[in-house]
């Protein structure tokens, strides 16, 4: 695979202007094999992990042309993603327009949210406690907030479910429709709500035994120190502020849950351990206990499991 063949360079770190030959030949060697898919997979790879470090390399041969020189066939290509990432700030998945996730292909868009690595990793762990949650059955699942439907659709792969999935966002609903189709799923039924409108809620097709989401978690005071402004430019600023403590969409999220008699809840958290206890004490109060914590890249609870205290849960 191309990030195994890639390893080894990360030796070369110290080094940064044989690092970066020793990877622009690489790319070289790649694109004369001319594999299609495997070359957009490889400019993801080049761009999103080492584009820093190319980026001095490149700027160092004071050379503006240089890529389209190094790479005739396809460097106009490279030339033009290039420019958008570092004149624009824009992301290299809303540039190609796609991104990897849990060995798929997601299609993405401005200002749809770009799925991250941190929810890749603790939703893998998650899976093997929701097949334990099946008992026999189909789990029927709710996902709030689905956006490009990364979640719902890795569910509906790999264990025996219906997905209803929903966003306010007209956008995301049918990005999540398209990549429900992209990655042959049938099972997932992405639809507009708005989660605040209780009518739409229970309006919903029922019972659920499961309800999941990403929802916006970031703190307001925190919006201008820890988000990037790329991320702050490009992506959806209601898909990533959670209010003054960062928990309003958890505290409305288990609200739901008490509403529509739904005994488990998997929510995304922003990783720290003020924001675990905050989501623990808000679920205490509304019915709700913390059974497991799911970690993320860098092994920080990024997802808890919650169950209702007076339902039995299979992960117990």
């Amino acid at each position: 695979m191309v990030v195994e063949r890639l390893l080894f360079l990360n030796r070369l770190q110290d080094q940064p202007k044989r690092y970066a030959y020793r990877l622009s030949e690489q790319i070289k060697a790649r694109l004369a094999r001319k594999r299609g898919e495997g070359l957009e997979l490889f400019i993801h790879y080049v761009f999103k992990n080492h584009a820093t470090i190319l980026s001095e390399w490149y700027a160092a041969k004071a050379d503006a042309h240089y890529l389209q020189r190094a790479f005739p066939s396809y460097g106009e290509r490279l030339r033009l993603v290039w420019a958008q990432i570092y004149k624009k700030g824009k992301p290299i998945d809303y540039v190609l327009g796609w991104t990897p996730f849990l060995g798929m292909q997601f299609r993405v868009q401005s200002p749809v949210l770009i799925p991250r690595r941190d929810t890749e990793t603790w939703l893998k762990s998650f899976l093997k406690d929701a097949k334990g949650l099946q008992n026999g059955k189909d789990l029927k699942i709710l996902e709030v907030g689905t956006g490009s439907g990364c979640i719902a659709i890795t569910l509906a792969k790999n264990i025996k479910c219906h997905v209803t999935a929903i966003d306010k966002s007209d956008v995301a609903v049918q990005l999540a429709r398209q990549n429900a189709a992209l990655n042959s799923v049938a099972n997932v039924k992405s639809q507009r709500c708005n989660v605040f409108d209780n009518e739409a809620i229970r309006s919903l097709k029922g019972p659920f035994d499961l309800l999941i989401s990403n929802p916006p978690y970031i703190p307001q005071r925190h919006w201008s120190s820890l988000v990037s402004p790329n991320v702050r430019r490009w992506e959806s600023t209601q898909a990533l502020l959670g209010g003054t403590d960062g928990c309003n969409f958890h505290r409305r999220l288990l609200d739901v849950a008490t509403m529509l008699r739904i005994s488990t809840v998997v929510l995304e958290l922003d990783g720290s351990e003020s924001q675990v206890n905050l989501v623990r004490d808000i679920a205490t109060t509304k019915g709700y206990c913390l059974i497991k914590s799911l970690p993320d890249i860098a092994n920080r609870t990024r997802a808890v499991i919650l169950s209702n205290a007076n339902a039995e849960c299979g992960l117990r």
